[in-house]
């Protein structure tokens, strides 16, 4: 079974993404349903971890694959 892991710098993705797509951190906190944008800054800067959850929110959000905030490697319970 693969188990999918969030990148260290999913946060720094994330941010880069939004800003190329002219988001602001309101709007899309606002979309993903976060009650408020602080959460997504916090995320952003890495003070909280972006989560799988998070990930499929984002990405739907953003249009991207959820694979831009995966690890490249991913752990394989043998």
């Amino acid at each position: 079974m693969i188990i999918p892991k969030v990148s260290d710098n999913a946060g720094e993705t994330l941010r880069k993404i939004r800003i190329n797509n002219g988001i602001s951190q309101v709007a899309l906190a606002k979309k993903i349903g976060l009650k408020s944008s602080q959460h997504l800054w916090n995320i952003e800067h890495e003070t909280n971890p972006l989560t799988l959850e998070m990930v499929e929110k984002v990405s739907k959000a953003l249009n991207v694959s959820p694979k831009v905030f995966l690890c490249q490697k991913v752990k394989q319970n043998v």
